[in-house]
């Protein structure tokens, strides 16, 4: 699993190109440390799959793939790590649904199990948790040497209503990719969007994200100023695909039609590369984030 004769921190996440925001942090993660400290210290990740068919073009830093759906291979995982001794750290990158079982607890085994020292990032943070939903998580917060999350405000949820060690729990704010100072106009120019007020919303589609209000609201601000484009940018979330199809965005297509705003809207459908994404949001003028999930406690796009 693991070459001999290394130190290697290893990732338990999803990873490129399976379509997932934590997989994309987990890389970009795994790459600043690649930069930072190897020789002396290496990443690994084990990919999480969402199916047991699931079939990807991993790159060399992925050891092992995991199918999240089957409780035993949590154990054997943690049976595996135990006798790799390269292995000197598990660093946990967390979203509930990623992991298998009622709120993450196929990963309740794993830490029974696990005997390396053990992080957690959590990249969302639930208040008024329920009794399951309570369990679980205080059951993670004890058995994990530290927990990250995004900003203070998750962390004083998790202090407060889970009881985690104020000592334990540190903010490590949401990185971005280094980008030079934009010029918006040439950005423009270059993939064509020259003229145009440009308002843009990216990442995963599916319903929390509110798109529809932000379109409800456009019509008056269109008829002031004609040049308004607003770019919707991204995929529909493969989860909400898999489970209802293009319901949503066919919504939001309807929306832009019974709107009037079809020369106002532009969608792109597709997973866009890091490049593509800087150069949108070069472009853009101003940025929206209309979404209705009050509990999101860090959001890649946002940062």
């Amino acid at each position: 699993m693991i070459p001999n004769r290394s130190r290697f921190i290893l990732y338990l996440s999803t990873y490129p190109p399976r379509e997932c925001g934590i997989a994309t942090f987990t890389k970009d993660l795994a790459e600043a440390v690649q930069r930072k400290y190897n020789p002396a210290l290496k990443p690994r990740i084990l990919a999480i799959n969402n199916d047991i068919t699931d079939i990807f073009a991993y790159d060399r830093h992925v050891a092992r793939q995991m199918y999240a759906g089957n409780i035993e291979d949590y154990t054997a995982l943690a049976q595996e790590l135990n006798e790799t001794s390269e292995v000197k750290l598990v660093h946990i990158q967390h979203e509930f649904g990623i992991f298998g079982g009622n709120w993450s607890d196929y990963l309740i085994p794993f830490f029974q199990t696990i005997q390396k020292p053990v992080i957690i990032t959590l990249h969302t943070v639930l208040p008024k948790p329920d009794k399951t939903l309570l369990r679980v998580v205080r059951f993670m917060l004890q058995h994990c040497q530290a927990v990250i999350v995004m900003n203070e405000f998750a962390r004083q949820i998790l202090i407060k209503e889970y009881g985690a060690s104020e000592e334990r729990t540190a903010v490590i704010p949401h990185g971005i990719p280094y980008v030079s100072s934009p010029n918006g106009r040439q950005e423009k120019q270059r993939i064509g969007l020259e003229n145009h007020l440009v308002l843009s919303t990216f990442g995963l589609l599916s319903p929390g994200k509110g798109i529809e209000y932000a379109l409800r609201a456009l019509p008056p601000v269109a008829k002031r100023h004609p040049n308004l484009l607003y770019l919707i940018i991204g995929v529909t979330h493969p989860i909400v695909r898999k489970a209802a199809g293009e319901t949503y965005r066919n919504f939001l297509q309807h929306e832009v039609k019974r709107l009037g705003l079809s020369s106002h809207v532009r969608f792109y459908n597709k997973y866009l590369t890091e490049e593509e994404i800087t150069g949108l949001l070069r472009s853009t003028d101003i940025y929206l984030s209309p979404s209705i999930d009050r509990n999101q406690s860090s959001s890649g796009t946002l940062s």
